[in-house]
């Protein structure tokens, strides 16, 4: 299996997997991915705690961080920024924060690729599963198998700006999902991920959620949208989403991962 060369080592794709002695049901997904930065103990204590609850059969992922990434682990993974992209709230460039947010996922992709699996569930470490997960998520999953069998990725937890999304046909809990932000939680079929990787994204890249959402053709910025075809990924979300994050941009005691303002020395 290969692995992504950060400062000179390399990063094994995922070593930590959890398998819990009381019985544990996955809901018919092969691995559910929980990430998590190694300095946030508090987020995976609490995360490990309701994964634990929910008996799912989890691996943790430890995420790449981008306070440690260098201009010379850019130039080994060839990493180039979109051209002309600038964060649409903050009006800035792309950060290495941003980068480690889009390589942690970007390695589950290639994981779900090379293992060839069927379907998997991403999560972050800033969520809230909420009352009556399992039931709803199930719920979602049933639906979107017998009204929407092709999809390739569903939203369990996002942001978004526009409630006019239109339900899909002869679906009661899945929309055709508008351009959406955040990641906190999705799962993602084996024909999903090579799309999103079929890209080579890590040559243009951005933030992880928009590009997500540029892949299924959502995007304010049509120059954005341009820089990649096709842009046929089936996306759906659940409505109304399964997870919430934990804190919010304002918070007391807020922590972003991503939201930063350093860049490379050669200004990406």
């Amino acid at each position: 299996m290969q692995c992504l060369v950060v400062n000179s080592g390399e990063i094994p794709y995922t070593d930590n997997v959890y398998q819990p002695t009381l019985p544990t049901n996955n809901w018919g997904f092969d691995r559910v991915y929980m990430i998590n930065l190694k300095r946030q103990t508090e987020r995976r204590k609490r995360m490990l705690s309701a994964l634990k609850e929910l008996r799912f059969q989890y691996t943790v992922v430890d995420a790449v961080d981008g306070k440690n990434l260098t201009d010379e682990d850019l130039k080994k993974m060839r990493i180039k920024p979109l051209p002309g992209y600038q964060d649409p709230l903050l009006k800035r460039k792309i950060t290495m924060e941003d980068i480690g947010w889009f390589l942690s996922h970007y390695k589950l992709w290639k994981e779900v690729d090379e293992l060839e699996l069927a379907r998997v569930i991403i999560l972050e470490d800033n969520l809230d599963f909420g009352n009556g997960f399992l039931s709803s998520f199930q719920n979602v999953i049933d639906e979107a198998d017998a009204v929407a069998p092709d999809w390739e990725l569903i939203y369990l937890g996002r942001g978004y700006a526009s409630e006019d999304e239109p339900l899909v046909p002869d679906a009661s809990l899945l929309v055709l999902p508008n351009y959406s932000y955040w990641t906190l939680a999705y799962t993602l079929t084996l024909a999903g991920a090579r799309k999103l990787l079929a890209q080579r994204p890590l040559e243009k890249i951005l933030p992880v959620d928009e590009y997500i959402s540029i892949m299924f053709n959502k995007h304010d910025m049509t120059e954005y949208l341009e820089a990649f075809s096709p842009r046929d990924l089936y996306a759906y979300s659940a409505q109304p989403v399964l997870v919430h994050p934990l804190q919010f941009i304002g918070d007391p005691g807020y922590v972003s991962d991503a939201v930063d303002t350093r860049m490379s020395h050669d200004e990406l």
